[in-house]
């Protein structure tokens, strides 16, 4: 036992210094070794994220240290319950000498450009005009049977979407619908029995598992008329396997649904052995932009500001096969001053990196690296200049945005943060505060 617990002494040490990319999973009966291998799978996760300009031959090094050290976890397990000391230690080496061959390829990874302390102490409450347009209704989500039939505004339905039915609010309405002060938007597409349910928010199960959980009759909610949009529009995660003609895979978890300068970031896996991908973006005012990247061994990262109001065509193009289409929908963020927020305290944020970044020829960009899954909007002032943009992770925007500040002065950055529950933009629920503010040279 006091070999076990030297051993998560070891790691603790070790994990304040060691960073990586991607693993497996993991379980082991024994529970100081799986609280330690949950450590470090949780920097891992954390680290991931952070490093996005780790050369790809390093990211595939770092996967397949990461599989050496899954291995040694199994056998150290195999090891400590029939108390072979000698064969534990040698595992104990085994994934330290992996750790320290992560450490080399992290070197790969490219610092930040420049690196600012917040100048206040606490999160600052913003103001914001609270609606009083709430009615009541009552929540309950559609049966599978009718997925793929027609809705009332003959949009195709399906239990992927974030749709409701509701009598009395226009077709084709977004409608900010609370349930135990969280809330998120549904596009009202269809219509209930309005002689039996007038009041009935008929949700997608999809929309419906964010606020509650099934099985225990109507819930009394409230819900909001927010804003029009168009009878085509679907709202909805892209399918992890949409752009599979290219050998392309996707986190389901992407949103279609953006606000302007929100920055759309798409990070997952190449399938096949190819080395080049290209991104093709058609714009909403029609000029269309590639985006290539080479030596891709597996994983990749495209971040896109998203300047321009509504939709934007994108496709993949791998070894010359192209992917089928796909639309991201763009907002303005006027469109939504009408929703209901509700006050929940958010943590102040510490420091901000900043980071050079080329997106592709003719066009250079920062990045701004905050890693909450808040909605979060960044805002540069300088005199009576001041540009915004919003973002779920990472932040991105061209540097031609920043066109009239003068960089080599001093620049005011403030952020300001919101919650969110779904991953789209739009879905944000609280209050915003102000979590950071500094002054900086932006080069």
């Amino acid at each position: 036992m006091k070999r076990v617990i030297s051993l998560v002494s070891v790691f603790c040490i070790l994990l304040a210094s060691w960073n990586a990319s991607n693993a497996s999973t993991f379980e082991s009966k024994n529970p100081k070794i799986q609280s330690t291998y949950n450590r470090i799978m949780k920097k891992i996760k954390s680290d991931m994220r952070l490093k996005p300009a780790l050369s790809e031959d390093s990211k595939l090094k770092i996967s397949n240290e990461i599989s050496n050290i899954n291995s040694y976890f199994m056998a150290l397990e195999k090891f400590v319950s029939i108390n072979d000391n000698k064969s534990w230690n040698q595992q104990i080496e085994n994934i330290k000498n992996s750790m320290n061959m992560i450490n080399a390829y992290l070197k790969d990874f490219k610092t930040s450009d420049i690196s600012v302390k917040n100048m206040i102490g606490d999160s600052v409450k913003q103001p914001w005009n609270v609606s009083s347009n709430a009615k009541y209704g009552e929540l309950m989500y559609y049966n599978d049977s009718f997925e793929w039939k027609k809705t009332a505004n003959w949009n195709i339905y399906s239990q992927n979407f974030f749709s409701a039915a509701k009598c009395n609010v226009p077709l084709n309405t977004f409608i900010q619908t609370i349930f135990n002060s969280k809330s998120l938007l549904v596009k009202v597409n269809d219509r209930p029995n309005c002689s039996r349910f007038p009041n009935l928010v008929d949700m997608t199960t999809t929309s419906f598992d964010f606020l509650t959980k099934r099985f225990q009759g109507t819930k009394k909610a409230e819900f909001i008329e927010v804003s029009k949009v168009p009878g085509n529009y679907y709202k909805a995660y892209i399918k992890e396997d949409f752009f599979s003609k290219a050998n392309v895979n996707l986190n389901q978890k992407i949103p279609n649904s953006y606000m302007v300068n929100e920055t759309l970031n798409i990070w997952w896996k190449i399938l096949n052995d190819n080395r080049t991908l290209k991104l093709i973006i058609r714009y909403p005012w029609q000029r269309e932009v590639t985006l290539e990247k080479n030596d891709i061994d597996k994983y990749f990262l495209y971040s896109i500001p998203l300047d321009e109001k509504w939709e934007y065509r994108i496709r993949f193009e791998s070894d010359s096969i192209s992917s089928d289409t796909f639309s991201i929908y763009v907002f303005d963020r006027n469109e939504f001053n009408g929703k209901r927020l509700f006050d929940e305290n958010i943590s102040f944020l510490g420091d901000l990196k900043i980071e050079n970044e080329h997106i592709a020829k003719g066009f250079e960009a920062y990045r701004a690296r905050i890693w909450w899954n808040n909605l979060n909007q960044i805002i540069f002032s300088q005199g009576d200049r001041k540009y915004s943009f919003y973002w779920i992770w990472d932040v991105v925007f061209f540097k031609e945005s920043l066109v009239g500040f003068d960089l080599s002065e001093n620049i005011n950055i403030e952020i300001l943060s919101s919650k969110t529950i779904t991953g789209f933009s739009h879905d944000f629920y609280s209050v915003f505060y102000k979590i950071f503010s500094w002054w900086f040279i932006l080069q």
